[in-house]
């Protein structure tokens, strides 16, 4: 885990998104993903956003309450992707590494904690930053779960 910002973060950042271009160059532009939250209160939540050819297919959202009941669920395609606020946005990983690097990556660590951390594979696993002084669910960016390709090229 890299927390801070300048050269090394940068450095890591960019490894790891060579990296995603190499696997997506070996197994295609179609891969799911997963998206989790769980909240200090006990909420949690998952989206699975599904991708083919580059596209967004779609997005599957499950929510469940502090004693583990699920409370939510949510199916959307292409025709209908988006239309509920719930859930982590339709979005390709690439999306996901340019909302790190404009939204994360340049922010003030005078006034926040800087998160980046890596999956096995070297694919980006969290950016997040979190203002300092803040106690609950503060973290904003980006978390990516698992990924799982569709197929090799």
């Amino acid at each position: 885990m890299i927390n801070g910002s300048g050269p090394a973060l940068n450095a890591d950042f960019n490894e790891s998104f060579a990296a995603w271009q190499k696997l997506k160059n070996l197994y295609g532009a179609s891969y799911s993903y997963t998206v989790n939250f769980n909240s200090w209160s006990g909420f949690k939540s998952k989206t699975t956003i599904e991708v083919v050819n580059n596209v967004v297919a779609s997005r599957r959202y499950s929510a469940w309450n502090l004693k583990g009941k699920q409370i939510n669920s949510i199916s959307e395609t292409r025709d209908n992707l988006g239309r509920h606020p719930e859930g982590a946005r339709p979005r390709l990983i690439e999306d996901l590494y340019n909302k790190c690097e404009q939204t994360v990556l340049n922010k003030s660590l005078a006034k926040n904690y800087i998160y980046f951390t890596r999956h096995a594979d070297g694919i980006m696993k969290t950016c997040v930053y979190v203002p300092k002084g803040c106690a609950d669910d503060c973290a904003q960016g980006v978390n990516i779960g698992e990924i799982i390709f569709s197929r090799k090229k």
